[in-house]
């Protein structure tokens, strides 16, 4: 097989347009609107922060915002190739399955057609098809010219030795018996590859939140022993005096959110590997650590409302130094109760 294209590649060919409109109809726009978020947070924090840092904090939105654009296209390229890899081996199996029946007699790509319901892997099928049906191209170099462009590298592993196959004559029924045997080892090594990735993304993860946690702590002290100023009860006054908690919770949010979306990357969508319906012992507990944890945060909402009914939110803003971080960490304290129940069962 030809060398295989670079995921970049494979991603702007994915991409169903050329490159220059998607810079200029989602790269420009989504940039635009984070130059404005980058002027809306430097505008809360001008006081603080002038000159060069000024413009460097205002310049690192869009900045971030652009690369999360050129970012975006390679992370659905890999979710691609997952989504691929999860069917493989149901795949095979039913190819195998069916090599040993009537199916036998058929062609290949006969029988590859029949395979409509595999999601992504359908999606390559049919392009082979087009390749075959509208092209006129033979099967195996439109197996070759698919597998030069899919985001699987099992996948075009396969496709290739597919096409060898078909030049060659092969029966089919020895060919996918011996595909089951190749298809075995190669997913023994994606899945110890998989563990090694979720081992060091957890690491990382647990490092990247005990710094957050450390900076939502300082940023926490910074504004009650540091913020001074008249009493007031403006509600943007308030914001702006807490701008830097503000700014650091929402920076710990993005982290969480994009941990999230990395572990749904790397850990495989199978039932029996990350989930399943087993009532286990842990699934029990945590059920109830939730059921615990949703009642003592009704009871914390309504002792936290009764009191802003009887005194008036005035006790909040007007000692917002003394109330308004003990107000969250009560909010969040029921959450203690799953999280402690996930680290016992890690350590």
């Amino acid at each position: 097989m030809e060398d295989k294209a670079s995921t970049w590649e494979i991603a702007l060919l994915r991409l169903g347009m050329p490159f220059r409109n998607y810079l200029l109809f989602f790269s420009l726009p989504v940039s635009l609107v984070g130059l404005v978020a980058g002027i809306a947070v430097w505008y809360t924090v001008s006081d603080v922060i002038t000159g060069p840092s000024a413009v460097l904090m205002i310049l690192l939105f869009p900045a971030l915002a652009f690369a999360g654009t050129l970012a975006y296209p390679v992370a659905q390229v890999s979710a691609e190739a997952i989504q691929i890899e999860q069917d493989m081996h149901m795949f095979m199996t039913r190819m195998g399955i069916l090599s040993m029946g009537e199916s036998a007699e058929k062609g290949m790509f006969d029988v590859l057609k029949e395979m409509g319901d595999y999601g992504a892997l359908a999606e390559e099928i049919q392009a082979i098809e087009t390749l075959v049906t509208k092209w006129h191209t033979n099967l195996p170099e439109a197996a070759r010219i698919v597998g030069r462009q899919s985001p699987s590298a099992i996948w075009s592993d396969f496709l290739d030795r597919m096409a060898f196959s078909v030049e060659v004559g092969q029966p089919i029924g020895e060919f996918f018996s011996s595909e089951n045997e190749t298809f075995e080892q190669a997913y023994t090594t994606i899945y110890d590859a998989r563990l090694e990735q979720l081992d060091t993304l957890r690491e990382t993860f647990v490092s990247l939140t005990t710094t957050g946690l450390l900076l939502l702590v300082v940023s926490g002290l910074h504004l009650i022993l540091f913020q001074t100023g008249a009493e007031t009860s403006n509600p943007f006054e308030v914001i702006l005096r807490a701008r830097w908690v503000l700014l650091t919770g929402t920076l710990f949010a993005l982290l969480q959110i994009g941990a999230w979306y990395l572990f749904t990357l790397v850990i495989p969508d199978e039932d029996l590997f990350a989930k399943h319906g087993f009532n286990t012992e842990q699934a029990v507990d945590m059920r109830r650590s939730w059921i615990f944890a949703g009642i003592l945060g009704s009871i914390m909402v309504i002792i936290i409302s009764t009191v802003f009914i009887v005194y008036g939110t005035d006790i909040l803003f007007e000692q917002w130094n003394y109330f308004g971080l003990l107000v969250i960490a009560a909010m969040m304290s029921p959450l203690l109760a799953p999280a402690l129940l996930t680290l016992q069962e890690e350590t």
